[in-house]
């Protein structure tokens, strides 16, 4: 009973330490660039968004509800806005 008691203990310390290190290591990668992001050298259009993200709270079932959601353009040439989902 001893024996199994062991290797139970070394079972669970070899998975708490390989877990341990597999998030050490997700820590040191780099975060992924989104798609279509690239590095662009001169002018560049710079978005702000004010506010994310709205809450509505509670709606009846069936209501329409908008927001209107305030986009700034901070950089020094033209924002394209190709294409919005909603998440």
């Amino acid at each position: 009973m001893r024996r199994i008691y062991r290797c139970y203990l070394l079972v669970f310390g070899l998975v708490a330490l390989a877990s341990a290190w597999a998030q050490a290591e997700e820590k040191k990668a780099p975060a992924p660039v989104g798609k279509g992001i690239e590095e662009v050298k001169g002018p560049a259009p710079v978005m702000e968004v004010v506010e994310a993200a709205h809450d509505f709270g509670q709606v009846a079932q069936g209501k329409v509800l908008t927001y209107d959601f305030r986009v700034l353009n901070k950089g020094d040439a033209p924002l394209e806005i190709k294409a919005v989902k909603p998440g």
